[in-house]
């Protein structure tokens, strides 16, 4: 007999599925050859530039200025920068433009203090919760794979024990948690972010936190379960805000197996990278 929260949890299922459909459909239309290339950063440039001043830069041809006239309303401009909402314009990613920013955004969130040389799911967590271009995730990869502190502290190469990687059956079933900040404080005094990836899809979803208890922490989990639906194991790593009682008796509650990672390779969460 299912408990009361959980039917309230469940009517979130129909929503992670019509996303991810969304997501499958908005990826394959970013491959499709348009007679350009909107994996280009200039496209985005002039999309800016579009969206700013309603006019189209030169070499824009027919079916580039058809294009920008139908992603357009995915993207805002404010303050001379371009914007990725979404459809349901719920949330603000930062689109990068050129090599530079790339450069700039790839070192904060994986080079700096804040990214700690976290691995490619870390890093690339951290970049999707604020940042947008269409290379995203091949470049973060490539960003790991090629950074020689990472290399020198790999951990298959230094010979410490290996992680063994989860087997997820379903979409929605394991799902990792990561905390990101402090990062800058937003007008709404946020400057922490929770994500939670769906260790089938890769899906991820992300929270703002004004801090990092457990009470905020807790509140965000159950607002994505409510609306996304019930999961049947969450990995996250040892932090306090994740291994503490209330948490604990939450996933009891709602029957969630808590799984905690290891310290030595926390940023996996489970998973083999």
């Amino acid at each position: 007999m299912r408990t009361h929260a959980h039917c309230k949890l469940s009517r979130g299922t129909d929503q992670v599925g019509n996303a991810k459909l969304w997501f499958r459909s908005h990826c394959r239309k970013q491959l499709v050859k348009r007679g350009f290339k909107m994996k280009d950063l200039r496209f985005y440039r002039a999309l800016k530039e579009y969206i700013l001043s309603g006019t189209f830069t030169p070499p824009c041809n027919k079916k580039m200025r058809k294009e920008m006239r139908r992603v357009s309303e995915n993207f805002i401009a404010k303050d001379n920068r371009l914007f990725y909402t979404g459809p349901n314009k719920t949330y603000m990613r930062l689109v990068v433009c050129t090599e530079e920013e790339k450069r700039s955004v790839l070192m904060e969130c994986h080079n700096s203090g804040t990214g700690n040389h976290n691995g490619v799911r870390g890093t690339r967590d951290r970049v999707i919760a604020g940042y947008f271009w269409p290379t995203l995730m091949k470049d973060v990869t490539e960003w790991v794979k090629c950074c020689r502190r990472c290399q020198l502290n790999d951990p298959m190469k230094t010979g410490t024990p290996v992680l063994h990687s989860i087997k997820v059956k379903a979409a929605w079933e394991v799902i990792g948690l990561d905390l990101i900040g402090p990062l800058r404080e937003t007008g709404q005094k946020n400057k922490y972010v929770l994500t939670m990836t769906d260790l089938y899809t890769k899906w991820v979803v992300a929270e703002p936190l004004q801090n990092k208890t457990a009470t905020e922490v807790s509140a965000a989990i159950i607002k994505t379960l409510y609306l996304f639906g019930m999961v049947k194991k969450i990995i996250t790593d040892q932090g306090r805000e994740f291994v503490n009682e209330l948490n604990e008796n939450i996933f009891a509650t709602l029957k969630i197996k808590h799984a905690v990672s290891s310290a030595y390779h926390p940023q996996t969460n489970g998973q083999r990278l």
